[in-house]
């Protein structure tokens, strides 16, 4: 059996790490819509949302960063042994980008509902106060 060289592998861990955060945003935000989208029971109220915040937050501020630079990293490392293929980068972008903005949208529903408090200030890439 042959080894990998170090690049190889590195490129490998990127792309799964873009494809676990990629699949943890997705799943995260599909449930966090199903449980604002749901009715509340008759007599009943909606619980704070603060868990769901929370977790927008973090994929905002964590998982978002580290798919993008595993992304370039992965792009970067493909470049230099000549094994790019554009279809896989663009079809990996479009991805990235696709998932990630369903995920800010609804941390926008997120700031929509509490007006009175900004949360974008709580997401360090917006560059808010």
């Amino acid at each position: 059996m042959n080894q990998l060289n170090p690049s190889r592998k590195l490129e490998i861990c990127c792309d799964i790490a873009l494809v676990i955060g990629v699949l943890f945003t997705a799943g995260r935000t599909f449930m966090v819509m199903r449980a604002l989208g749901t009715p509340v029971p008759e007599g009943g109220h909606r619980i704070d949302l603060v868990d769901e915040i929370a977790v927008m937050r973090f994929v905002l501020n964590v998982i978002l960063p580290l798919a993008a630079v595993a992304l370039a990293t992965s792009t970067v490392v493909k470049i230099r042994e000549r094994t790019l293929q554009p279809l896989t980068v663009a079809l990996s972008i479009a991805a990235l980008l696709g998932v990630f903005a369903c995920a800010a949208a609804l941390f926008g529903l997120f700031v929509a509902m509490h007006r009175p408090v900004n949360l974008w200030s709580q997401i360090w890439w917006t560059f808010t106060s």
